[in-house]
């Protein structure tokens, strides 16, 4: 829940923005032992405060 409550919190899409995650997540090679650097950095471009991430999946907002 925290991870949708925190897409939530910087106004993406969250479906969007989980289906991205969990497509991206899956193809790291998260179960190895040893994890690189590399992967380390594409899983900090997840995050939902990153940058790209709220250009990609920021939610518009309606005029009132």
């Amino acid at each position: 829940m925290s991870v949708i409550f925190s897409a939530k919190t910087n106004g993406l899409d969250t479906y969007k923005y989980l289906e991205c995650l969990f497509e991206e997540l899956h193809k790291l090679n998260l179960y190895s032992n040893n994890l690189k650097v590399e992967e380390m950095i594409k899983m900090a471009y997840l995050l939902p405060w990153n940058e790209e991430i709220l250009n990609k999946f920021k939610v518009k907002e309606v005029a009132r």
